[in-house]
């Protein structure tokens, strides 16, 4: 390959990186994202920046990783900027393409870090300066092989994973600041470059656990190539002890922020597999990291949680072996051989806070923690590649050939790489693809059937009957599935299956002490609905409407969720459910009536006309929507309108007595007790011995002077409260 190539070499790979995930840039949220962004209320707001410092802790993506976090709450507040509907439905419009574009950034600055380490190792190889066009090719075509592989594509594409991406910007930030402090003439220069080093390493340890041996790998760099023993003759040792202490204190950071168990529950000793199990797991999983460099096939987005067993390790057990010891050998060796020493133990030292010894219990393997990792395995493939052309070039008249088989090689590597992660890309657009691929490959993986589940609810409509199989397979599988538990639960609460609802949404209380408040609003519906209202106050009465929203593939809950509030009587977070609901679904006309029925109840009357004067005039006009207009304009003094939208609603009712409740409600907004009492009369008619009909009928009675029937119903009443409290569900008595 000539010379001079390096410069339109990673122009073309940075056009085709961005061109290869582009099919992604609108792709929805995944599995791991709904609690690191969709449910994440510490991102919502940049300000104070203390709220995104402190992600929430249970072992998501985020916890323990605040740095992180923020980037998340930037893309949000950038959303906001723009006016991008933000509401928690992962297929909105244009709602996930700041946070894709964003993971592409970061993957595109980490390949210009990286050319720029891999340039001064090359120069340092070769005996060169840094800027020597050899030295540049060599690091242009690792670089572009590393930013176009499509094992990096889970990193990339999956937005949450992008803990992955930063710590490996802040690792490499932190390489690329040392080798500037050694290649800076001025002493002042040298210090500045080696406290920003410093200043990365610390903002790394807020990205993700793997920081931890970003301090190794500066201190193995620096013995190889600068100490006394390998230094270059007339090179000056000038870096102090105090910078490596100061490096070292980064891990006080990392130490901070997990020292409260912020990922106690997915990774540790007593995560609930053995070390050793894990350990030879990860003999089998590195192996097929190298696997898929090689021969990016069958990759997949979740290997389960089993770890391996049997002689399925023992290939992987005997190459990773192999590879240490030549790590080992080479470390001891000076120059070339002491840069094939620092990738190997590079490519090692990145992998060993996930894949070694200390368990993560939760994913026994994934294929985005060999990200950065990865560049070392390329490098290494080079490095082979160029030896072997040196020797082609170095027979009669086989220079000029080898070169060009060179170039064509690299050329053809790139187009199959660019094609690949372009169609892995695609398929992140259409997530089934993706589970489909964990389900079958892995049948007894509970998270395969879960995401699938996950990825059809979250469909526009929801596909809410092929979703139910998948679910039910998950919870069978593990029946500690908190996918499948809220998934079914929501469903059933949805479908007004209470009974099935509950158990399913106790036992996830169980599995999770902590709780959700999704899961807390989700039973207090259901409590509510079953005649508990004083059980139901207690999950609700700290409820946010829209954490909900993120579990209502039907739209059914939020109406359920103000229903509820209805039923006890807290007005305020009913017309403000409502009104939820009437924005993610504003075609509902039944949302209309609740709306407006809740706005009534707050003395939003004139604003509640306008609402429910629309409805009426819909093909889907009710007699309770109607009644409800006549109970509006009674309390705006709008007598006329009242009495003959009354007429209307009272003519097309016939068996609701909520409807004729709602009109002598009106009627005695207006004063007028004799209309009263005939409707009242007759919604008891239709539902004898209802404690708050007989109370309304009672009252309006004693207002016409009636006072023994007054009496005689207030007794009736009294001793039907029991009765009224088992009663007081939504849809089924006047409180709505």
């Amino acid at each position: 390959m000539a010379l001079r190539l390096h410069r339109p070499l990673l122009v073309l790979s940075i056009v085709a990186t961005a061109l290869a995930y582009a099919p992604a840039v609108r792709a929805p949220f995944l599995f791991d994202d709904e609690l690191a962004i969709q449910r994440n209320p510490t991102i919502r707001a940049l300000w104070p920046l203390s709220t995104a410092l402190e992600p929430p802790p249970g072992g998501l993506a985020v916890s323990g990783r605040p740095v992180v976090n923020v980037s998340l709450a930037l893309n949000y507040a950038l959303n906001s900027a723009l006016g991008v509907d933000q509401r928690p439905d992962p297929l909105g419009p244009n709602k996930t393409i700041a946070y894709h574009l964003t993971n592409v950034l970061i993957h595109l600055l980490c390949g210009a870090l990286l050319f720029l380490i891999l340039r001064h190792g090359a120069a340092l190889w070769l005996g060169r300066a840094a800027g020597d066009d050899q030295a540049a090719l060599f690091a242009g075509v690792v670089t572009s092989i590393w930013l176009l592989h499509p094992v990096q594509s889970e990193a990339v594409n999956y937005v949450s994973q992008r803990t992955e991406l930063l710590v490996s910007f802040c690792y490499l930030g932190v390489l690329y600041s040392w080798i500037r402090g050694w290649q800076s003439g001025s002493v002042v220069r040298r210090r500045l470059w080696r406290l920003l080093a410093v200043a990365i390493c610390a903002i790394g340890m807020g990205t993700k656990e793997v920081m931890v041996t970003a301090p190794i790998i500066v201190l193995m760099y620096d013995w190889l190539f600068h100490s006394a023993r390998n230094r270059a003759p007339g090179e000056q040792v000038t870096v102090t002890r105090g910078w490596y202490v100061l490096l070292g204190l980064t891990w006080l950071v990392l130490l901070a922020l997990n020292i409260g168990g912020a990922r106690a529950n997915t990774a540790g000793f007593g995560a609930g597999i053995a070390w050793y199990d894990y350990l030879y797991t990860q003999m089998w999983a590195v192996t097929h990291y190298l696997y898929l460099l090689v021969w990016p096939a069958h990759q997949r987005l979740d290997y389960g949680s089993h770890h391996i067993d049997g002689w399925r390790g023992i290939p992987g057990t005997v190459l990773l072996v192999i590879l240490g010891a030549i790590t080992i050998v080479s470390l001891g060796k000076r120059r070339a051989w002491g840069w094939v020493g620092f990738m190997g133990a590079w490519f090692f030292l990145l992998l060993a806070p996930s894949s070694s010894v200390i368990p993560i219990a939760t994913e026994i393997a994934a294929e985005r923690r060999v990200y950065l990792a990865s560049a070392a395995a390329v490098a290494a493939v080079v490095i082979a590649a160029a030896a072997l052309l040196r020797t082609g070039t170095n027979r009669p008249l086989g220079g000029r050939l080898a070169r060009n088989m060179a170039t064509a090689a690299v050329l053809v590597t790139l187009a199959t790489l660019f094609g690949q992660t372009f169609k892995r890309s695609g398929e992140y657009a259409h997530p089934e693809q993706l589970w489909a691929e964990v389900v079958d490959a892995e049948p007894l993986n509970p998270r395969g059937y879960a995401g699938m589940a996950y990825t059809l609810l979250h469909q526009r409509p929801p596909a809410i009957e092929p979703a139910l199989p998948f679910l039910k397979t998950a919870l069978s599988l593990d029946s500690t599935n908190l996918t499948a538990l809220r998934g079914l639960a929501g469903i059933a609460v949805a479908q007004h299956q209470f009974a099935v609802a509950r158990p399913l949404l106790e036992r996830e209380m169980q599995v999770d002490p902590v709780g959700r408040a999704d899961t807390e609003a989700l039973l207090g519906i259901v409590l509510a609905s079953t005649g508990e209202p004083d059980k139901a106050a207690s999950y609700l009465k700290d409820t946010d409407p829209a954490v909900i929203v993120e579990d209502d593939p039907t739209g059914e809950l939020l109406v359920g969720l103000g229903s509820a509030y209805m039923a006890l009587g807290d007005w305020q977070k009913a017309e403000r459910t409502f009104r939820i609901a009437h924005e993610v679904r504003p075609q509902d006309a039944r949302l209309d009536y609740y709306l407006g029925d809740a706005m009534l109840r707050t003395g939003q009357a004139r604003e509640a006309i306008a609402l429910l004067e629309h409805a009426s005039q819909s093909q889907t006009a009710t007699p309770m929507g109607l009644a409800l207009l006549s109970l509006a304009h009674a309390s705006v003094g709008e007598t006329g309108a009242a009495l003959s939208t009354a007429g209307i609603a009272a003519s097309r009712n016939e068996h609701d007595p909520l409807v004729f409740f709602t009109l002598g409600r009106a009627m005695m907004r207006m004063h007028r007790p004799d209309q009263a009492e005939t409707y009242f009369g007759e919604a008891l008619r239709l539902a004898p011995g209802d404690p708050e009909l007989m109370t309304a009928l009672a009252f309006t009675k004693r207002a016409l002077g009636k006072a023994r029937e007054a009496e005689a119903l207030l007794g009736a009443a009294k001793g039907a409260g029991q009765s009224a409290s088992r009663d007081a569900a939504p849809g089924k008595t006047p409180a709505r």
